[in-house]
This record gives C-alpha cells, sequence and structure tokens, in this order.
C-alpha cells in the first residue's frame, strides 16, 4: 500500500512538472500568488451556514487577528480577492501548519455564485513541502472573490490559517521542486556525514562521534516529518500527528545535541549546574511531545507551552554550558560556541515565534527547521573534524613522551646503550624460536687500574669509548647493552661461522678515549635458544663462564662455551 502511494504520488509530481515545462503558459497578465492583506474571523458554538456567512462579511471580526482565537468552530473569511480560475491551473489556498480535527473551504464568486472546495485536510498533505497544507479551489471559470475557511476545534497557537497565500497549481509546483531540490541535497549531505562519521566511530570508538550519529538520524526522522515526506510510510498520518512527530523529532534532535555536547567538551571543564538543567529540559520536552502524540487534545495548549519552552531552555542550556565551559578553559566550548550560535540563535527564534510571542511570517522563519538541519549537520560535522584531529594531536603527543619515556627508562645514562633491563627484555622479544641466538658477554681489562690511576672520570670516558667502539662493530639492529659496570653484552643470531667477537676486540683495541688512552677486552660466546628467562639465565651463565677463561687464559681474547645449549 505504501508502494502504491509512493508511485501516486510520483506520477502526480511527475504530470506536474510535465505540464510546468509543457504546457502553454498562461498569460502573464494574472498573477501567479496573491498575498491577502486581511484575514478576518468568526467563532462559534454551532455550525452556521457558510454559504449565508459568506454572504454577510459584517458577521467577522477583522481587527482581531487569528492568534489565540478558538471555539468549535472558527471561521476565517479572506475577502477583497480578484483569482481569474483557469481549469488548466486551478488556484491553490496555502497555508501553513495549523492544528484542527478538519478544515473546509468555500468560495464565493464575483457574479455571486457560492461552491464547496474539492479538499480538506487530508487530501491538503504535501510531500516535500516547506512546512504547508494546499487546498485546491474550484476550477469552475468565474473570477473568485472572497474565500471561507471553517476549523473544527482548532487548537490555536499562531492562527487559523497561518501564513495564508493564494498560488496557482504551476507557481505551487515551481516553489515545491525547488524545496524538493533542497530538501534532497540536505538528505544526502546529512546521509553522507553519517555513513563517514559511522565509518570514523568504528574505528575510533570516540563517544561524541556516536552521539553526533545519533543526532544525524534524529535529523533526518525530524526532517521527514516536517517535510511530509513521513506521508509515504504512513499514508494515513494526519497533520496533527504529522506536527506531533515532528515536535518529537526536533526535540529528540536537541536530546542528542546535549549528549553530543556532553562528550565534546572536556570532562573536566563541564559545568555541572547548565548541563544537569539542560539534561532535564530535554527529558521534559520529549516526555511532552509523547504526551502531544498520544492525545493531541488533552491540555493542549499547557503541552504545547511546555514543548516550546523545553526546546528554547535547551538552546539556551546549550549555549550557557558550553560558555561556562569555555570560562573555565576549554578549548573545545570556544569551537562548539563558533560552530553552533547561529543555528542556536535561530532555533530559539524559531521556538519563541512557534510560540505566538513574535509575529510575522517570512521564507526564513518558514524555512528555518532547514536551514537549522543543514548548519547543524555541517557545524557538527566540523566541529567533530576539529575534535577528532585535536585528540589525534593529543595522542600523537603522548605517544612521542611515551616513547621518550621509555627511551630514558631503556638506556644507561652514560654509554647510551641498552640498559640491563632493556637488554634481557630486547632478548627475550626477539626471540628466534627453533634457531639458536649468540650472546657476547664483553668485560673490559683491567678496568679498575684505569679508575684507580687517572680517576672515575677517566674510567667513564673510557666505558663511553669502549661502548661507542662495540655499537659501530656489532651488525645493525643487533641489541648491545651495557649489564653494568665494564661488562658489555651484544645477541645476534648464532652462524657457523662469525668473526664478530674477534671483530669487537679488534675495534675496541683501535679506539682510543679523547685523552688518547686505549684498552683491551675479554669476550665470552655462547649458543643457545632463548626463549624466556630460564634460558636466558642458563645461555647468560655459559657465556660467563667463557668469559671468565678469557680473562684467565691472558685476556685480549674470545673464547665460545663448549658446545651449543638447549632451551
Amino acid at each position: 500500500m505504501v508502494g502504491g502511494h509512493y508511485i501516486r504520488a510520483l506520477m502526480h509530481a511527475l504530470a506536474l512538472l510535465f505540464a510546468t515545462l509543457f504546457v502553454a503558459p498562461i498569460a502573464q497578465a494574472a498573477p501567479a500568488k496573491v498575498v491577502p492583506q486581511e484575514v478576518c474571523i468568526r467563532a462559534t458554538q454551532t455550525a452556521e451556514d457558510p454559504f449565508a456567512l459568506l454572504a454577510n462579511p459584517a458577521a467577522f471580526d477583522c481587527a482581531r487577528g487569528q492568534v489565540g482565537v478558538a471555539a468549535p468552530y472558527t471561521w476565517a473569511l479572506v475577502s477583497g480577492l480578484s483569482l481569474d480560475t483557469n481549469p488548466q491551473d486551478p488556484w491553490e489556498l496555502r497555508h501553513e501548519y495549523s492544528q484542527a480535527d478538519s478544515e473546509t473551504l468555500f468560495v464565493r464568486y464575483a457574479d455571486g455564485r457560492m461552491a464547496r472546495a474539492p479538499s480538506d485536510r487530508m487530501t491538503a498533505r504535501r510531500l516535500f513541502s516547506p512546512g504547508m497544507m494546499s487546498f485546491a479551489l474550484p476550477a469552475d471559470p468565474g473570477k473568485i472573490a472572497a474565500v471561507l475557511i471553517r476549523a473544527e476545534s482548532i487548537r490555536n497557537q499562531r492562527g487559523v490559517a497561518p501564513g495564508v497565500e493564494f498560488k496557482t497549481g504551476r507557481a505551487a509546483l515551481e516553489g515545491d521542486l525547488i524545496v524538493l531540490l533542497l530538501y534532497g541535497v540536505l538528505a544526502g549531505v546529512i546521509g553522507a556525514l553519517l555513513i563517514y562519521n559511522f565509518a570514523l566511530y568504528t574505528v575510533l570508538r570516540y563517544d561524541f562521534i556516536l552521539c553526533y550519529c545519533l543526532s544525524a538520524v534524529a535529523m533526518l526522522f525530524m526532517g521527514l516529518c516536517w517535510s511530509g515526506g513521513i506521508f509515504l510510510l504512513l499514508p494515513n498520518l494526519d497533520t496533527n500527528e504529522q506536527i506531533s512527530l515532528t515536535l518529537l523529532g526536533t526535540t529528540i534532535v536537541l536530546g542528542t545535541s546535549v549528549l553530543f555536547l556532553n562528550s565534546f567538551l572536556e570532562r573536566d571543564r563541564i559545568p555541572q549546574l547548565p548541563m544537569q538543567l539542560t539534561m532535564v529540559a530535554a527529558l521534559v520536552g520529549i516526555g511532552s511531545c509523547v504526551v502531544r502524540l498520544i492525545d493531541g487534545r488533552f491540555a493542549w495548549n499547557m503541552v504545547d507551552q511546555i514543548s516550546y519552552w523545553a526546546i528554547t531552555g535547551i538552546l539556551v542550556g546549550l549555549i550557557a554550558t558550553a560558555i561556562g565551559a569555555y570560562a573555565k578553559g576549554s578549548r573545545a566550548a570556544r569551537v562548539y560556541l563558533i560552530a553552533w550560535s547561529v543555528p542556536i540563535t535561530l532555533g530559539i527564534a524559531r521556538s519563541i515565534w512557534a510560540m505566538g510571542l513574535i509575529g510575522g511570517v517570512s521564507t526564513i522563519v518558514a524555512m528555518s527547521p532547514l536551514i537549522f538541519l543543514a548548519l547543524e549537520a555541517v557545524m557538527s560535522a566540523l566541529a567533530v573534524s576539529w575534535r577528532v584531529g585535536g585528540l589525534r594531536t593529543e595522542r600523537d603527543e603522548a605517544r612521542t613522551k611515551q616513547v621518550q619515556l621509555q627511551h630514558v627508562a631503556d638506556t644507561d645514562v652514560l654509554t647510551g646503550l641498552l640498559n640491563r633491563r632493556a637488554f634481557i627484555a630486547r632478548a627475550l622479544e626477539a626471540r628466534s624460536g627453533t634457531s639458536r641466538d649468540r650472546l657476547i658477554i664483553i668485560d673490559i681489562d683491567q678496568f679498575k687500574l684505569v679508575n684507580d690511576r687517572y680517576g672515575h672520570q677517566a674510567g667513564d670516558d673510557v666505558l663511553a669509548c669502549v661502548a661507542h667502539a662495540i655499537a659501530a662493530a656489532a651488525p645493525p639492529g643487533a641489541p648491545v647493552g651495557r649489564l653494568g659496570g665494564e661488562e658489555f653484552a651484544v645477541l645476534v643470531p648464532a652462524e657457523p661461522v662469525d668473526v664478530l667477537p674477534e671483530k669487537l676486540c679488534r675495534a675496541v683495541e683501535a679506539a682510543v678515549t679523547p685523552e688518547g688512552r686505549s684498552v683491551t677486552i675479554s669476550v665470552g660466546v655462547a649458543d643457545g635458544r632463548i626463549v624466556d628467562d630460564a634460558s636466558w639465565r642458563l645461555v647468560y651463565y655459559a657465556a660467563d663462564q667463557a668469559l671468565y677463561r678469557s680473562k684467565h687464559g691472558g685476556r685480549n681474547r674470545v673464547s665460545h662455551a663448549p658446545r651449543p645449549l638447549a632451551a
């Protein structure tokens, strides 16, 4: 059923578009849009004869205005018209959404004839319009002089027929097509941002990105309701229920905006009282909209006032919270205020206007929900990008600092080599599984004599000189460390023929300190599989024993453990 309704609506739009583009244009002398200067009102307790009222304009009050007038039957008379009818391009009476159980139109022609308009509130619904209802007027030849609107059980917040205007079908279609294009662009932008940010959330897992995605979904729902697109999914939905769903969607958008702000700001910068009050306003607003959706007649004026004041409170609370966070030094709050000031101000103005506290109707006011959604979606996306960039920078700085701290913790201050703990950790990390490792233990010969004869500074210079020589002679990437005192170590894969130990001896022997001193080293070598702490101790003990033999064999030489060790 929904698919058939959609196809019929699409075919109707295509037919009107074809007529707009290819049917001979109407004479330019006839205006395509008429905005009446005056709307006169009458409120009655019973259903009076509409044709008798059309014939008696004096029965209407033209001075009191439309706002706030409510009765079982409320009448609005628009007279002083001169609308030349054309069966190929009939006139439509359009006005903004209003709440009433039913709405019927009657017309009086200049020659005195009267007729009932063929449309009612259900047929006046429009798909993807700028918040307007459109009633088709009779297309009988003649000149329409007056139109009478009868609204039953109206819940009057802003008027019986707010923003009333008359348009030809062609002019109305042209305007609606432009609005439809805007809706398409808006839905595409929000949809693309939603997909992108959800993909971003699956990778980064930042709460404020998820809140943005929820807000984007709420925006699409609110736009679908407000534009009339919801009628494609719910063809039997009336305009009163549509308005309630739109208001519910609006409060959900703002509720998710509160969650977004709460996760967007730095935790220690959020002022708790404004944030808590804003959350309460969001809950009150959503609750009042749910009540309105369940029973639109229940204390409707009070429920409407609660809903609109809650919306206003949420918007003001968002700004107040951001200002409070900015005062506490929040960088994110500054970006939020820059990005959201315009859409929030627009939202506050729209809410106050919807309550009837300010008058006037303009294209900007009528289209403000569309503008609000567009600004909110784009600005929030920019804020998300900025916040992600900031968090990435903070993460990179933290990682850099962590690497620097780890380097300091792993490095021997005097020689710049790995310290004992870091060297053993690297040896265990580099375990080669089934292949053997070769541990080379190095000890400076007669290092104690250097300290005793020339002092500890000379000893430090020797340590630094030997460390540099060993590191230069070792293979690239091989762990080289100072295990303590004058003892050093190098870890390499075990090879059948290895000249590295002798190369280390010659390299150290050739090295000279800044004071012109040189020393020699003794080396112990052991092969084995280092897979855990126990195997490390076993291989280290074997290499240390080989080093002992080098020391007692005359120094400045290399000794090997007698056989490879198993893990």
